[in-house]
């Protein structure tokens, strides 16, 4: 529960509490779920090694919650990433998430998927830019 407080509290990201189902092997993917209601599940087909020296990138993220808007940098590195054209089969629920994610167009054909072995992240502060 700690990623959930710290990011509603610290950086004012919208984040609920749900349970992941996992599927390893050739193909992989997960299934998202909350009070039992199936939000969004993905399965994945591996893409083709990209081989990258894994180096440190610098990003932003923004969040907007309680009427402020913040802005949080964060460094990230990738290991291990695979990517390909298409590759993914999104599935919607039944969950109020799930028909909302259906406004905004979901589910579409992927143009493009990549998955990485291994994610590192760190985030800053967040910053009140409104």
């Amino acid at each position: 529960a700690f990623t959930l407080e710290a990011g509603t509290t610290i950086w004012g990201y919208p984040k609920v509490m749900a349970d992941f189902t996992i599927r390893e092997g050739a193909q992989f993917g997960f299934d998202c779920v909350i009070d039992g209601q199936l939000v969004i599940g993905m399965d994945f087909r591996r893409g083709l090694p990209i081989r990258l020296t894994p180096r440190q990138q610098a990003q932003r993220s923004y969040s907007h919650r309680d009427g402020v808007t913040r802005e949080t940098g964060f460094e990230h590195t990738l290991d291990g990433v695979r990517t390909r054209i298409g590759g993914v089969r999104v599935r919607l629920g039944d969950h109020p998430y799930a028909k909302e994610l259906a406004s905004l167009g979901l589910p579409k054909r992927a143009i493009v998927s990549s998955s990485a072995d291994q994610v590192q992240m760190t985030f800053g502060d967040a910053q009140e830019i409104s």
